[in-house]
């Protein structure tokens, strides 16, 4: 297990300088991944002001879940990062797409944290994968100062009470809606205003969710 976890940290640890140098001086590689920065700095995608990027799990074709790929998220300016929170056995907070991952696996949420707050700018996604600490959870989210940038999705009628009592920041909430009104406006508000926690900031956002379709 030892070898195992010194291997992982000399692994993750070249993915980090490599994806600094990917995104520094992007000419050094001659990659697919490369060429797209260096074309991006070069003539920079003009987006409108309400036009959001968010990387997903991961970015600049990097290990999902790891300090490389936010770190190159961040550096590169993305809006928001996405992160598949879950926890160890012991209650450790960590990133992994698992919701029962071993005692040595995932990355550190609060090393994780600690990277994003190197930008002052970019926002972050929790997708909860389970809800084992969230009290951690949020003396992380305190601790690095990044409460006004965390929000959360994962999160069901089950678990929004348990959210709220324990860390009370704001999210999306997936609910059931009626089929034969789910393109209706006027319904979509009806169910956000039924189900908004009066609790919470109102920068807290609901939706509701069903066959791809998304209401905000």
């Amino acid at each position: 297990m030892e070898d195992n976890i010194v291997y992982r940290f000399f692994k993750s640890a070249f993915s980090l300088i490599l994806s600094f140098v990917m995104i520094i001086f992007p000419w050094v590689s001659d990659t697919a991944e490369s060429r797209e920065i260096a074309a991006i700095q070069k003539n920079p995608l003009v987006l409108s002001a309400d036009f959001t990027v968010t990387a997903h799990a991961g970015a600049m074709n990097l290990p999902d879940n790891s300090i490389a790929a936010l770190l190159a998220a961040v550096c590169a300016g993305f809006d928001v990062v996405e992160m598949d929170l879950s926890y160890r056995p012991d209650g450790t907070p960590v990133i992994i797409h698992n919701s029962a991952p071993g005692q040595d696996e995932g990355v550190l949420l609060d090393d994780a944290l600690a990277v994003v707050a190197l930008n002052g700018k970019t926002k972050i996604n929790l997708d909860n994968k389970s809800v084992a600490n969230l009290p951690e959870v949020y003396r992380l989210i305190l601790k690095h100062g990044l409460q006004n940038r965390v929000f959360f999705t994962g999160v069901d009628e089950y678990i929004e009470s348990r959210l709220n009592a324990q860390c009370p920041m704001p999210y999306y909430l997936s609910c059931s809606i009626d089929r034969s009104v789910r393109d209706s406006r006027e319904y979509a508000q009806q169910l956000a205003v039924r189900r908004w926690p009066a609790a919470l900031p109102a920068s807290t956002a609901i939706s509701a969710r069903l066959a791809g379709r998304w209401w905000m």
